[in-house]
């Protein structure tokens, strides 16, 4: 694209030939369709997700600030350099990410990779289906800064007896203020470590008579 600062409109069925390459200046690709769709990924491109649930399926490379907008969903199958931001009412999960900004929600996903750090803000969630989740593995400090933990599980009578990793980091700072879920029978119990946050699903006590 030109020496100037660049904005690609990409709509849902957009079918782009080629490398996207920003060239100089602050460049944008802007994913702005309620339809949704899918981007192969660009360089010298922030990625602006404005509109609809989109897949990206190539790496986002020599990029410094991207944004999930409020009402906009990103599934990243793929990689993020530079910062990216999930703003409230904004969904994230999935891929590697070099940092990562939650005030929306980031859905744990099959595999989300942070390579520097993981800010959770007040009021964001972390969301964790068992059975289906990995570990959030993030590289340098991870900040759950008050936010809640909503747990989701298809089967309560499929659940490890042992403690489920949800959280890897090379420090951790803070604990989640609020855990959800939609057990029944069991109760979440969570184990702080100064490198991983684990969860264990225990029996309810029965109600006195």
């Amino acid at each position: 694209m030109g020496g100037g600062n660049d904005k690609l409109m990409v709509r849902s069925g957009s079918r782009i030939e080629g490398l996207v390459d920003g060239g100089e200046g602050i460049n944008g690709a802007y994913l702005d369709d309620h339809a949704g769709g899918t981007f192969n990924g660009a360089s010298r491109m922030n990625l602006w997700v404005a509109k609809g649930e989109w897949a990206l399926t190539g790496p986002i490379t020599n990029s410094t600030m991207n944004q999930v907008y409020s009402g906009a969903t990103l599934i990243n199958q793929s990689s993020i350099s530079g910062k990216t931001t999930v703003e409230r009412g904004a969904i994230y999960s999935g891929g590697t990410a070099d940092q990562l900004d939650v005030a929306g929600t980031l859905r744990m996903g099959p595999a989300t990779r942070i390579d520097k750090d993981l800010i959770m803000r007040a009021g964001s969630t972390l969301a964790f289906t068992a059975g289906a989740d990995g570990t959030v593995s993030v590289g340098n400090t991870a900040n759950l800064g008050g936010a809640t933990l909503s747990i989701q599980v298809p089967d309560e009578h499929h659940l490890p007896s042992r403690p489920v990793r949800l959280l890897n980091a090379e420090r951790i700072e803070g604990q989640f203020a609020n855990v959800t879920s939609n057990l029944k029978n069991l109760i979440p119990v969570l184990t702080y470590k100064s490198h991983d946050v684990f969860v264990t699903f225990k029996p309810k006590e029965p109600t006195p008579a």
